[in-house]
């Protein structure tokens, strides 16, 4: 399924049915070529004033709407952006498409959204799809380990791909991604300063940035713990997902006593851990403290507002969306592959406050 947040569309409409006017309809009733019609509608020409008049009255009679798919043909660009994402219902890329829209926007463009699922194959064949469908480049949050796909469709249809919030270790491509690494270690920390076991709940290798911050939990708890450190505080779920939060919490029970921490990959997958706590009898943060990534939006809405590391998904989309449209338009160079790094911070929130979790027992 593919979706086109941003659309514009004519002023007039036509009848269900009708056939649209085109430049040969309006020759015909003026009296004139196509090809006068055309100079007259594109603004161009030394054509005699009275037939210019004619000319567009006649148009505007018709409702004649200008193709602009044969427009941006012969000009060679759609002024369209494909962009791919894992999940549709991920709350985090409604602030990357609102950046995306600030810079879209103001450059004429529109841009066509797709899912992958998290699945290679689907994401294989969605980048084909809006490939095929002639937009000027792609943005692209890939779930692949492997970039050939990729390389593969900016050089057979000639246009630049971006990488968001994912990037490959090779910098085959421009990207635009958060400092996962730096965040975690920011949530980390902080939750080993209530002196309480810290356990890390992580995502499947297959998207940099799971890799990266469970590489960084790993590396803070080595430090703090030395040779006491045991992957046994790893859990790692299939999908970052509230689902998949909710279900690993009775492994991660079956290995942990209360009270401790919990470092979970990402805010969805957070969340599915508070309503097991909420539905467990399991206090937060006294029993279980918790800290999140990502920071979308509505945290602060839940019952007990969830700590977490903030992306500036905003900036993400307008970064991604610039370098894209300047790739497409010449103004950077095609074998541009800077991968631009964006700073995080943490939110503490309720449910990981010091205060809350040093809490006793009945208190």
């Amino acid at each position: 399924m593919t979706i086109r947040p941003r659309i514009p569309f004519a002023e007039g409409r036509m009848a269900a049915g009708a056939k649209r006017a085109n430049l040969a309809d309006i020759a015909r009733m003026a009296g004139v070529s196509s090809a006068t019609v055309s100079l007259v509608i594109n603004g161009k020409g030394n054509i005699k004033e009275q037939t210019r008049e004619k000319i567009k009255k006649i148009a505007a009679e018709l409702n004649y709407v200008p193709n602009s798919t044969a427009r941006a043909l012969r000009r060679g660009r759609m002024n369209s952006i494909g962009v791919v994402i894992t999940h549709f219902h991920n709350p985090f890329f409604y602030s990357v498409f609102s950046g995306i829209e600030d810079i879209v926007g103001g450059k004429g463009y529109t841009f066509w959204v797709s899912q992958s699922l998290d699945s290679p194959q689907k994401e294989k064949e969605q980048v084909l799809a809006l490939a095929e469908r002639g937009v000027d480049g792609l943005i692209v949050m890939t779930c692949a380990s492997g970039y050939g796909n990729l390389e593969s469709i900016k050089e057979r249809y000639n246009i630049p791909v971006v990488l968001i919030a994912n990037h490959f270790d090779k910098p085959a491509f421009p990207a635009v991604v958060a400092d996962n690494a730096g965040g975690a270690r920011l949530a980390v920390n902080h939750l080993l300063a209530l002196n309480r076991p810290v356990v890390h709940i992580a995502g499947a290798l297959s998207q940099s940035m799971v890799g990266l911050r469970r590489e960084a939990f790993r590396s803070v708890m080595r430090t703090h713990l030395g040779r006491r450190y045991s992957d046994r505080c790893v859990f790692e779920v299939e999908e970052l997902s509230p689902a998949r939060g909710y279900r690993v919490m009775d492994k991660v029970l079956a290995a942990f006593t209360p009270p401790f921490s919990i470092f979970a990959v990402n805010d969805e997958t957070a969340m599915g851990v508070m309503r097991y706590c909420r539905e467990h009898g399991l206090r937060v943060p006294e029993d279980i403290a918790l800290v999140g990534f990502g920071d979308i939006e509505l945290l602060e809405n839940l019952g007990i507002p969830l700590s977490t590391v903030n992306i500036p998904s905003v900036e993400m989309g307008r970064r991604a969306a610039e370098i894209v449209i300047n790739l497409a338009e010449g103004a950077l160079d095609r074998d541009y592959r800077h991968q631009l790094e964006l700073p995080v911070s943490l939110v503490v929130r309720k449910s990981s406050r010091p205060e809350q979790a040093r809490r006793q027992p009945g208190s």
